[in-house]
C-alpha cells in the first residue's frame, strides 16, 4: 500500500477502510484528501492507502445509508469510507463535475432514507394509534377473518374438556322437553355458521354459558328457577347470541397482545389458537364485558321476536336473577361494612342487571299490543318434575 503526501492535516475525518493487506482485511483510522486521491491513513499497524479520484465512485451505505463510501474500479478491494457527512463539503468533490453529481445522488439518498424511515415509523405509530383507538372495530374485523369451521372445531375441543368434570343430563325425555324450546327459536335464526347444539348440567346455581362454535350450557338450577318456557328461551337467546356475534374470540382478541390481533387480522389465527390451547379455561373463568352483555340482550331480543316467542320471558328471568342478586347483597351488607352493592354488581356473572331489565322494559312496551305469540307445547311444570327426578341429591336444587 501507498500514498502520496498529505496535503491537508486539519482536512480529515474519522473512517475506516477494507483492503487485503490490512490485518483481517479491514481497520479503522483517518480520511483524507490528497493531490488527486482519497486517503486512508490507518494506526501504525493498520497501514495507509489511496484511491485515485480519476474513476472514483461515491456511495452511501450502512444503517440509515449513514456511511459515505470511496470505490474504485479498478481497486475492486478497497474501500474507504466514513460516517462524517462533512466530507461531502470537501473542496475537492465540489469542484469536480463528475463527482459533484455522485455526491448530490448520495445526499438525496439519505434524504430519501430519511423521509422514508420517518414514513415507516409514522405508519407503525398511526396503525397503534388505530389499533387502541378504534380497538372495539379492529377486534370485530380481526373476529371476522377467523373461520367459523376452525370456531367450531376449537369449541367441540373445549366442550369436552369442560364435560371431564361437569354430570351432563342425558335423559331423553328431558331432551325432548327442551327441543320444543329450542326448536322454533333455532328455525328462526339466519345465521347458520354454527352448529347449535343444547345440553343440561347437574348444577344448582341459575346460569347457562355458551361456548365458541356453538355449545350452549343449561345448569339445572336455572331451568328449575324458571316457571315458563318462554323465560327459558329468553336465556337461551340471549346465548345464542354469544355465539353468533363471536364474543368468546372477540373477547379473547380483545385480551391478546397487539401482535395476535394483527396476526388474526390478516387471517392467521396461529397465534388465536396458541392462546386458546394455553388458556382454554379462559372463556369460562372471565366475565363478558358490559357491551357484549348488552350486545348479546339485543340479539337475543330479535331472535325471540323473529320466532314469535314473547321476549319478555328474557325480562321476567332478568327480574328473578336481580331479586337473588339483591338478597345476597343484603346478605353482604350484614357481614362487610360497606357498600356491596357495586361489588355484586362488577362481580355478577351477568353485570348491571337493573339497568338491562330497564332497556328491555322499553323495548317491550314499544311492540304492539295486538301481536300475537306462539305457544310451547310443553308442560313446564312436568319438564321441571323430570329434571328433579334426575338430580343426584336435593343440594342441586337452586335456593
Amino acid at each position: 500500500m501507498k500514498s502520496s503526501v498529505w496535503l491537508n492535516a486539519e482536512s480529515t475525518f474519522e473512517g475506516g477502510a477494507f483492503h487485503p493487506d490490512l490485518p483481517a482485511g479491514r481497520g479503522s483510522g483517518e480520511v483524507g484528501f490528497g493531490m488527486d486521491a482519497v486517503q486512508f491513513r490507518g494506526s501504525p499497524d493498520h497501514g495507509n492507502f489511496e484511491l485515485p479520484v480519476d474513476g472514483l465512485r461515491l456511495e452511501s451505505g450502512g444503517a440509515g445509508d449513514r456511511l459515505v463510501f470511496f470505490k474504485h474500479p479498478d481497486h475492486p478491494k478497497a474501500v474507504i469510507h466514513t460516517a462524517d457527512r462533512r466530507v461531502l463539503d470537501h473542496p475537492m468533490l465540489m469542484q469536480n463535475a463528475g463527482l459533484a453529481r455522485q455526491r448530490a445522488q448520495v445526499r438525496n439518498q439519505r434524504h430519501i432514507a430519511r423521509s422514508v424511515l420517518v414514513g415507516v415509523v409514522g405508519t407503525l405509530i398511526g396503525v397503534l394509534a388505530l389499533l387502541y383507538g378504534f380497538r372495539h372495530e379492529v377486534v370485530k374485523s380481526a373476529a371476522r377473518a377467523v373461520p367459523a369451521s376452525w370456531e367450531v372445531q376449537a369449541g367441540d375441543a373445549l366442550f369436552k374438556q369442560i364435560m371431564a368434570s361437569e354430570r351432563l343430563i342425558t335423559d331423553p325425555r328431558i331432551a325432548a322437553d327442551l327441543e320444543k324450546i329450542t326448536g322454533p327459536l333455532v328455525a328462526a335464526i339466519s345465521d347458520t355458521r354454527y352448529p347449535l347444539k343444547f345440553h343440561v348440567i347437574e348444577n344448582p346455581t341459575m346460569n347457562a354459558f355458551a361456548i365458541p362454535g356453538g355449545h350452549v350450557v343449561l345448569h339445572t338450577g336455572l331451568l328449575l328457577a324458571a316457571e315458563s318456557p318462554e323465560e327459558v328461551a329468553g336465556v337461551l337467546a340471549h346465548e345464542i347470541a354469544h355465539v353468533t356475534q363471536r364474543h368468546g374470540v372477540r373477547g379473547i382478541l380483545s385480551s391478546a397482545g397487539t401482535f395476535i390481533l394483527l396476526q388474526t387480522l390478516v387471517g392467521d389465527v396461529t397465534g388465536l389458537a396458541a392462546v386458546l390451547t394455553e388458556n382454554s379455561s379462559f372463556l369460562l373463568s372471565r366475565r363478558f364485558s358490559r357491551d357484549f352483555e348488552r350486545e348479546a340482550d339485543e340479539h337475543g331480543w330479535q331472535y325471540l321476536l323473529h320466532a314469535d316467542i314473547r321476549p319478555d320471558g328474557m325480562i321476567r328471568f332478568f327480574q328473578r336473577l336481580y331479586e337473588i342478586e339483591k338478597r345476597l347483597d343484603a346478605r353482604l351488607k350484614e357481614v362487610v361494612p360497606v357498600d356491596a352493592g357495586d361489588a355484586m354488581q362488577l362481580a355478577s356473572t351477568h353485570p348491571a342487571t337493573g339497568e338491562r331489565i330497564a332497556a328491555l322494559q322499553a323495548r317491550w312496551h314499544k311492540l304492539p299490543t295486538t301481536r300475537t305469540w306462539q305457544e310451547f307445547d310443553l308442560n313446564y311444570g312436568e319438564f321441571r318434575e323430570k329434571i328433579r327426578a334426575n338430580l343426584h341429591s336435593s343440594a342441586s336444587e337452586p335456593e
